[in-house]
């Protein structure tokens, strides 16, 4: 069966957003500091070999896909960690608030990073953010909530570090930022995706109110070259 586009997202970026940042062959590739990742066209044989030609004893990286591989030729593996990846079904309308949003820019990035390190929604990529709409919400001049965009690829936008202030949670923010990025999405002719941990129910219950539903199971391991 042919793999779908959104099973192996990193790939796509790396080869074909963002290729200054990679090395490789045309059928393995690895990331740079800015984004140390291990990625593969295929489960071949010869795409595992490019693979481990790349890397050193005890170099490690990471990897994000759908139906990774056991075992990869050359490599130890280290404990999966399973994350939902769903896909919205249907559009829909941006609430009504009793607060208005702001474009987020690169002269915002100190406090995008103070509210990660406050909300830790998970990974965020610094180098895709110029490429990416991100949107926040600001109570006297902090940034208290943001969403935004990361592994777009043909056809699909994905949601991502979606977070509030522990102190400005219950007011509807997530929902209401992701709806705006989502809406975005949608406006441009794509279908928004996002991923999210197994239990993190609080999020799901948003994300399942606004349509989306799970397309598959991705998993993210460390490897060490050995």
């Amino acid at each position: 069966m042919e793999a779908h586009i959104l099973d192996n997202t990193f790939w796509h970026i790396l080869s074909h957003e963002i290729p200054e940042h990679a090395t490789g062959t045309a059928l393995a590739k690895r990331g740079d500091a800015n984004l140390p990742v291990a990625v593969y066209a295929n489960h071949s044989d010869a795409a595992f070999a490019d693979l481990a030609a790349l890397y050193q004893p005890g170099e490690q990286a990471g990897i994000l896909e759908v139906n990774p591989p056991l075992t990869i030729p050359g490599f130890e593996l280290s404990d999966p960690h399973p994350g939902h990846q769903l896909v919205c079904q249907q559009r829909t309308p941006v609430p009504e608030m009793d607060v208005e949003f702001v474009e987020l820019t690169q002269a915002d990035l100190p406090d995008i990073f103070q509210l990660l390190e406050i909300a830790k929604p998970g990974p965020f990529i610094p180098i895709l953010y110029p490429r990416r709409r991100f949107v926040g919400i600001r109570q006297a001049g902090e940034l208290v909530a943001m969403a935004g965009e990361r592994l777009n690829v043909t056809g699909y936008g994905e949601i991502s570090g979606i977070c509030t202030h522990p102190d400005w949670r219950g007011r509807g923010y997530a929902r209401f930022l992701t709806c705006v990025i989502a809406d975005g999405i949608w406006e441009r002719g794509e279908t928004p995706y996002l991923h999210v941990a197994p239990d993190n129910t609080a999020a799901y219950r948003i994300y399942t109110a606004l349509h989306f539903v799970k397309r598959a199971e991705s998993i993210n391991y460390t490897l060490t070259r050995v």
